[in-house]
């Protein structure tokens, strides 16, 4: 997961200069690039993390119940959050 972050706060300059383009700007109607890229990197770590989660599971057995499922998801979710703080500053960074 630690990983998945650090390759995530790696790309920001990419997708900010992806993600910044006229076109694409009308075409999702945000204000402010900062908070697109926030919004947009939480939602992509968060999927990268579960997806990452369940491949680990289907090796191993047929599937995760669905409490193992929810914590796992509250632990990928706690670890975003926590390094939130880097993700804004590599943002603003990029400024």
């Amino acid at each position: 997961m630690q990983r998945q972050l650090d390759i995530a706060i790696e790309e920001i300059p990419y997708e900010k200069k992806r993600w910044s383009k006229s076109t694409t700007k009308l075409r999702l109607q945000y204000k402010n690039i900062s908070d697109f890229l926030l919004g947009f990197e939480y939602g992509r770590i968060l999927e990268d993390g579960i997806w990452y989660y369940r491949s680990l599971i289907n090796k191993r057995r047929s599937g995760a119940g669905g409490e193992e499922a929810k914590r796992v998801t509250k632990e990928i979710d706690s670890t975003i959050l926590d390094r939130l703080p880097e993700i804004r500053r590599a943002i603003l960074k990029t400024d």
